[in-house]
């Protein structure tokens, strides 16, 4: 994997899904474990961004 592809995803101008199966045909990890971890961090990301308050929707 060139130098450039690993800068496009870490610069999030790229999935990281490519890469992760990458890392997984070289023996460094599972492709599953990787996408768990940018899955978690995007998670953790969005619940600590200031959010606008939102009305739960009534229940029917």
């Amino acid at each position: 994997m060139s130098r450039a592809a690993v800068s496009r995803v870490l610069h999030e101008h790229a999935a990281i899904s490519d890469l992760a199966v990458k890392l997984e045909h070289g023996g460094i990890g599972n492709a599953k474990h990787w996408l768990t971890m940018q899955a978690n961090y995007e998670l953790w990301h969005a619940e600590h961004k200031e959010q606008n308050h939102i009305e739960r929707f009534a229940a029917v």
